[in-house]
């Protein structure tokens, strides 16, 4: 019997750009913090990292929809 392969997981949305990497430096705490938040929800600091962003922008237009 034939084995399937296993559907592959994409860690990115489709459509995101990937060959333009921002970079961040962190302080040994801040960094030891963004770990550890990763780790809890399961996921990569790049993607925690995507996520705090995307968060961050809409805060940031929705504050600036109501000034």
């Amino acid at each position: 019997m034939k084995q399937q392969q296993p559907k592959r997981l994409f860690r990115s949305p489709k459509g995101v750009v990937t060959n333009k990497p921002i970079y961040v430096r962190l302080m040994p705490e801040e960094l030891e913090e963004f770990q550890q938040i990763a780790n809890q929800e399961v996921r990569s600091i790049s993607a925690q990292a995507r996520l705090f962003i995307v968060e961050a922008m809409e805060r940031y237009r929705n504050k600036a929809e109501h000034q």
